[in-house]
């Protein structure tokens, strides 16, 4: 659960304040979000598939140990797919119709 938490935060903060730097240095809040998200997009889903595969292997385990492990790899994998869509998407869209005038 601390993992799944820790890993959720992570990418939208990562996003936000890249979004941040861009309206800093001028971009309107329409082309601060979409740039600001370009510009980091690669690293959060590199970063994602990295735990995403990482955890995957947890999948395989047979047995008695695999039955009872299942269950971290399956939500974490969720999880964190979900945090990378929202990501690059939500976030973005809401703090562009946040900050517009």
């Amino acid at each position: 659960m601390i993992i799944a938490i820790g890993i959720l935060v992570d990418d939208s903060i990562f996003g936000n304040d890249n979004i941040q730097r861009r309206y800093k240095l001028g971009d309107s809040p329409l082309d601060g979000a979409i740039t600001g998200v370009r510009e980091v997009y690669p690293s959060i889903i590199s970063s994602s598939l990295t735990i995403v595969v990482t955890f995957s292997t947890l999948l395989f385990l047979s047995g008695g140990n695999g039955a009872f492990i299942k269950a971290l790899p399956s939500i974490l994998i969720t999880t964190i797919i979900a945090s990378t869509v929202l990501s690059i998407t939500l976030v973005p869209a809401w703090h562009s119709q946040a900050c517009s005038p």
